[in-house]
């Protein structure tokens, strides 16, 4: 099994160009219910917890960048402060690209942007 993030980042980046192939709406509550999905069914399969502690951490920056300190999701978080659902989609990859450069992650096949 894969140890490492590129599975999920590169799905993460195939929803990002075709939402509706993926999740019904371009919603970042569908996106970010898929994405506990599919963290929880990586667990199940290899108990890695690496995929699950970069979201807490993708969750402390986005409290962070806001100045949150409540206990909401990043997702109604970053749909708080946008203006559409629309925009709180791609402001989601936005704090993603930002939180990915922080980290210095880097995927091992980088074509999938």
């Amino acid at each position: 099994m894969d140890n490492n993030l590129d599975g999920l980042l590169s799905l993460l980046r195939r929803i990002k160009t075709c939402p509706n192939k993926y999740i019904r709406n371009k919603s970042l509550n569908e996106l970010h219910a898929m994405i506990g999905g599919y963290l929880y069914r990586q667990y199940e399969l290899d108990g890695d917890l690496e995929k699950l502690n970069y979201f807490n951490g993708f969750q402390q920056y986005v409290q962070d960048k806001y100045e949150v300190s409540s206990a909401q999701s990043w997702s109604r978080i970053i749909e708080f402060f946008s203006v559409s659902n629309d925009d709180a989609f791609d402001d989601f990859y936005a704090l993603l690209d930002e939180y990915i450069e922080k980290t210095d992650y880097v995927m091992d096949n980088e074509d999938v942007n």
